[in-house]
Formats: C-alpha cells, sequence, structure tokens
C-alpha cells in the first residue's frame, strides 16, 4: 500500500509542477503612432509594459524550443517545448511592443505591434542558417578584411569594401578575418510577411513623415570577427546592395527607390538612402553606411482592408492567418481582421491551406485601393470543430481578460500550438478532426491554470466544451518558513496550494498540495532547483484542525491523512516519519490556507556500502493562497 501512494504523491507533485500556457489575435495597427523619425540611436524610456504572449516556429511550422525572446532592456524569457512563450512586462514605447527572437542555427528576427489594452499576442518565424533550399535565400562566408568580398544570394548582392569594418561597439579598425551572413528575403517568398522585421511595413522617411512601404525586395546583413563581436561598416566608407526586381514588378518599377533600414527600438523603417534602377530594368543597386535589414521600398500613403472569416455555419474562425499581399493579420475572438496598405497597388488576399488543416486555400483579388479608403474583404471557410470555453477568476464566473495557450496532438503526431488574446474570458480554437489531445493554459495577472483532456474516438471530430478555467487572482499571504533542529529556511517564493478532485480505488478524495520555495536557485543537471523546498500533501483534510499521520505505518485509506515531502536543504532530501498537521485557516479558491505541520523528518546519509538513518524535529509554517480546484480524472 505504501508503495502506491508514494507513487501516487510523485505523480501529485508532477501534474502540480507542470502548472502554465497558445492562438493569435488581431493585430490592427495604426502604422503611424511610432514617434516621429530618428536613426534608432540610444535607449527610448517605455511608456508603459504589457503582458505578452506568442508562438515561435521555423520556415516549415515546427514549434522551436530554446529561442530567446528579448523586449527592452532587460525583458528576456525562452520558449519552452511548445515553443510558446510569455512576457509579463514587456516595455512599450510610443504605443508600439518591439521583441527580438534569437536562436543558434536561425537569423534573428524582429517583431512589432501595436499595444491594445493589456495583453498582447506576438508570433514570429526564425529562418534557419542550414536548412537547404533549391534556390538559397541566404549564405555565410569568411573573407578577408583587407580584401574586402562578395556575397550573391538569389542574384541579390553585398559587396563589402576593402579595408571597411570597424569594430560596432567600439570603433575600432578591424584587421584578419571576417565573416558575413546574408539572408535575401524576395517579394516572391511564400513567407515573405512572416519572415520580414517589423509585420506592418510602418515607415519614417526623410522627412520625419509617417508612411506605409510597398516593398522591392529586403535583406539581413550580419558581420561578425573570429571572437564573433558585431562589426559595421567603418567611417567614411560604404558598402554596395543590389535587389533583383521581380517579375510581377518590373512594369511599375520607377527610375530610383528609396532604401531603409529597420529600427528595432521602435519597430519602424527608417528612409537612408537610394537606389537606382539598372538601365536594363532588371535590378537596383544602391549604398549603404551600415547594416542591420535592408529594405528597398516605395513610400505610399495608406488605405485600411479589414473584413471577417466565418465558416460554412456562420461561426466566427479566431486565430486563422489572413496575408494581405505583403502583411499578414491573424484574426480575433470575432474573427475580424485588418490591415493597412499602401494605396494603388492591386492586392492578393488570402488564407493558406496549410493555415487552415489542409483545407482549400482561400484567395480573393482587389484592385488598388485610394488613399484614406477602407475597404471590407470576407472569407467563408469549411466547418471544423471547435474548443471553447471561458477563462474566469476564482471568485467570479464572469469572464476575465487574459492570454489563453492552446496546444494540440493530432493522430500523426503532429503538434501545434496557438496563443490568444481573451477580451471577455471567452475563448475558441478550431481543431482538425483527428486531434488525439488537447493541453490549455490561461493566463492572467501572473498567474496561470492547465487543463488536459484526452479525446474519445466518439469525441473526435465534435465540438468540445471545456467550461470554465478559473485562474485566481494573487492575494497577501504570510511567512512562510521551515525549522529543522531550530535551523530556520524562510521561504521566499510564491505560495499558492491546490486543491484536486481524485477517484482513486473507488474512493473520491479532496487532495490538496502546498509547495513551498525559496527564490535563491542553482543549476543541477540542466534544472532550476531551490535551496529551500518543502511540499505537505494532503487526503481528505477539508476544514480547520488538527491531524495526526504516521506514514510509515497508516494503512492507505485511513482518513484523514497528510505527508511532508520533497523537503531540500540545500544537497540534503528528507521525508516525514511521523507529524501533526494543525490548520488554522482554510479559505475557499481565491483565499488564504494557513496552519504549521511539526514532527519528525529522516534523511538517508551513505557511508561506504551501508544507508544511515538520521531522524531531526522539523516545523514548517504555512500561509498560501488556495488555487482554483482542479479535476484530474483517475491515476493509472
Amino acid at each position: 500500500m505504501k508503495t502506491k501512494l508514494h507513487l501516487l504523491i510523485r505523480l501529485m507533485m508532477m501534474a502540480m509542477i507542470s502548472l502554465t500556457f497558445t492562438m493569435c489575435s488581431s493585430d490592427d495597427d495604426d502604422g503611424g503612432n511610432n514617434g516621429g523619425g530618428g536613426n534608432g540611436d540610444g535607449y527610448e524610456q517605455p511608456t508603459g509594459t504589457v503582458t505578452l504572449s506568442g508562438v515561435i516556429t521555423d520556415g516549415d511550422g515546427n514549434l522551436l524550443s530554446g529561442a530567446t525572446i528579448k523586449s527592452g532592456l532587460v525583458q528576456t524569457t525562452i520558449s519552452d517545448y511548445k515553443g510558446a512563450f510569455t512576457l509579463f512586462a514587456a516595455p512599450v514605447v510610443d504605443k508600439r511592443v518591439t521583441i527580438t527572437i534569437s536562436k543558434d542555427g536561425y537569423f534573428e528576427a524582429t517583431k512589432t505591434n501595436k499595444k491594445e489594452g493589456d495583453f498582447l499576442v506576438i508570433n514570429a518565424v526564425l529562418q534557419s542558417k542550414s536548412t537547404a533550399t533549391p534556390t538559397p535565400s541566404f549564405t555565410a562566408e569568411v573573407f578577408d578584411v583587407g580584401s574586402g568580398a562578395t556575397a550573391t544570394v538569389d542574384e541579390a548582392v553585398v559587396a563589402i569594401p576593402s579595408n571597411g569594418l570597424k569594430n560596432a561597439e567600439t570603433g575600432a579598425e578591424i584587421t584578419g578575418n571576417a565573416k558575413m551572413e546574408v539572408l535575401y528575403l524576395s517579394t516572391e517568398n511564400e513567407n515573405f510577411s512572416e519572415l520580414m522585421p517589423g509585420g506592418d511595413m510602418a515607415a519614417i522617411d526623410k522627412n520625419d513623415d509617417e508612411v506605409i512601404l510597398y516593398s522591392y525586395g529586403m535583406m539581413n546583413v550580419k558581420l561578425t570577427d573570429d571572437s564573433d563581436n558585431a562589426l559595421q561598416i567603418k567611417d567614411g566608407k560604404k558598402a554596395t546592395v543590389k535587389f533583383p526586381i521581380a517579375e510581377d514588378q518590373k512594369a511599375d518599377a520607377p527610375a530610383t527607390m528609396p532604401l531603409w533600414s529597420f529600427d528595432k527600438e521602435k519597430g519602424v523603417w527608417i528612409e537612408e538612402g537610394v537606389a537606382t534602377k539598372s538601365d536594363d530594368g532588371t535590378y537596383y543597386q544602391g549604398e549603404v553606411t551600415h547594416f542591420s535589414w535592408v529594405n528597398l521600398d516605395y513610400p505610399s500613403s495608406r488605405a485600411t482592408v479589414e473584413g471577417t472569416v466565418k465558416d460554412a455555419n456562420g461561426d466566427p474562425v479566431q486565430g486563422v492567418k489572413v496575408i494581405i499581399d505583403q502583411v499578414m493579420r491573424y484574426t480575433d475572438q470575432n474573427g475580424k481582421y485588418s490591415a493597412f496598405v499602401p494605396i494603388n497597388v492591386d492586392l492578393e488576399i488570402y488564407i493558406k491551406a496549410s493555415d487552415y488543416f489542409g483545407q482549400t486555400i482561400a484567395k480573393k483579388n482587389e484592385a488598388g485601393l485610394t488613399a484614406g479608403e477602407t475597404r471590407t474583404v470576407n472569407f467563408t471557410l469549411p466547418s471544423l470543430p471547435k474548443v471553447v470555453g471561458k477563462v474566469t477568476s476564482c471568485t467570479t464566473t464572469n469572464g476575465e481578460e487574459g492570454i489563453v495557450t492552446f496546444t494540440y496532438t493530432d493522430d500523426n503526431n503532429i503538434q501545434k500550438t496557438f496563443s490568444t488574446v481573451t477580451k471577455n474570458g471567452e475563448f475558441s480554437f478550431t481543431i482538425p478532426n483527428n486531434v488525439r489531445d488537447i493541453n490549455l493554459e490561461a493566463s492572467r495577472a501572473g498567474r496561470t491554470a492547465t487543463k488536459t483532456k484526452y479525446l474519445t474516438n466518439e469525441e473526435k471530430g465534435t465540438n468540445l466544451d471545456l467550461g470554465n478555467i478559473e485562474v485566481c487572482t494573487p492575494i497577501k499571504t504570510g511567512d512562510n518558513y521551515i525549522k529543522i533542529e531550530g535551523h530556520e529556511y524562510k521561504f521566499d517564493g510564491e505560495a499558492v496550494c491546490y486543491m484536486m478532485t481524485e477517484n482513486f480505488d473507488s474512493i473520491e478524495s479532496k487532495m490538496m498540495t502546498f509547495m513551498l520555495s525559496s527564490k535563491a536557485t542553482r543549476i543541477m543537471n540542466s534544472y532550476e532547483q531551490p535551496f529551500y523546498s518543502a511540499s505537505i500533501f494532503t487526503r481528505n483534510i477539508t476544514k480547520t484542525g488538527s491531524y495526526t499521520s504516521n506514514p510509515e505505518s497508516q494503512e492507505w485509506g485511513t482518513e484523514p491523512y497528510f505527508m511532508v515531502s520533497n523537503v531540500q536543504i540545500d544537497s540534503t532530501w528528507y521525508y516525514m516519519k511521523s507529524g501533526v498537521l494543525q490548520i488554522t485557516k482554510f479559505g475557499v479558491a481565491g483565499g488564504l490556507v494557513e496552519g504549521k505541520a511539526t514532527g519528525v523528518l529522516n534523511s538517508h546519509k551513505y557511508v561506504g556500502d551501508s544507508v544511515q538513518i538520521e531522524s531531526k524535529n522539523f516545523e514548517i509554517k504555512f500561509s498560501c493562497e488556495r488555487g482554483a480546484d482542479l479535476e484530474h480524472g483517475q491515476f493509472y
């Protein structure tokens, strides 16, 4: 019996430790509220913050874990195994939010969006540096700085002058070898709208006016030395760039075209030069004095394309990607999208089959718009199953604004992750007919709750209602500490306790887990572990009172029951031999649970081939917020 109990405790702890997290919202960008011109020198102080979430994938749609997402100077996080991330205080500069995404083996990406409310979703696609393609869109080469170098990618050319580089940080002249990496992004690339920096083509021209761009191609050039230090063009030197003109743009290509660089601080393009069309009309050529992203664009006044995407039943489709020529938008919870576009440009507006679970592509062609015009373009897609529900707080059933991360796995073991912002707490995700299991995580007020469901054969292909997902608002708790033989260790991590309803051995149980830890951490076997931690597991204890337990002799099913486990002090682990639990407060979900546990802990020490057991008196004081009650079904 004891073995089954210990297995249950371990399963409980694994379930609790895994509590956290993705569909996509509409990004109605004003395209111009970017705070005027400048060249991006210096850091602008933020005017506020926003909770930001998203999903990182590669060009083939594979989820990318381990990508670093940075916003501002200090807000940094890492994408998890589902490619998802959350930043709870991303800085807002001039009503816009900008993130930079990096991962070894991929070109860095920068994405920006307008702040709307307290929550925002920004997704990103990273271009691999090693994936082979029939027509390469990137290249990398090492060259001698004194000789300069020329790189060619899909007929796009970058020419670095001889003795023309400096250290980007110190300004010192560079000799020896340098490495040049060039990513060329043609307007004919099917992932153009996803791979380009920013995302809305907002720009500042040389007169400091706000404009919208229509691109003729762009490239990202990265220069580094042997120690991977960033390099730039030396003062007084210029590099030459050459852009091939796409076939469908040759007829209207003007004689000259402005060059633009991307300002990662503001998330907008800045006009910095000009390129001239060749005599045969096949390419543009110009000069630049520094490198990041370089864009060849025609500035324009703007118009608006908006619309609604619904399925055949007339229900809105949330989170589907709509490509509006060179930009893209995700539909919001009402199926709506909106984007600024340049005027007098014929537009191709479509939803790719790969972005709607392999269904038939939807496409519409629209003639160019006039300045200030708003045109409505709606789509109707095939009907597919939906997963719906509502994010609520622990004290009310009213919907609460927050971020919902949704992941499904289908029968082919294909996993997809989506993120969405909920305005009234309600969420709706469209899924294919062959989904096997789903995982949903809702985040608000810095807290996250999760729900997992494995679909039966009868449920596949049907609509699923997950009901309310409760996420408690943090409340103030008291001090938490553990004393072992009089030595006190204070827990300064967040204290949350959860109650689960379980059916085990045909006995319905109310089980609660208290998890306490310090914020002082260390890295051990690639996992971050607290110096001080302790957990208290209870079974069928649901009110204030005093409870005694002896796990070594007490039979499973004898009620009430509690266990102190996972006690770690530095490198020593303890488990409870016997103890008394006193609960002085037992609030409802969202309220306080407080009390004290005392008794005897055992620890194992290895001396040669023998094991010595040491017993020590302990006292744990706990004050925790009771999280939303969970139902986890039956353990097998």
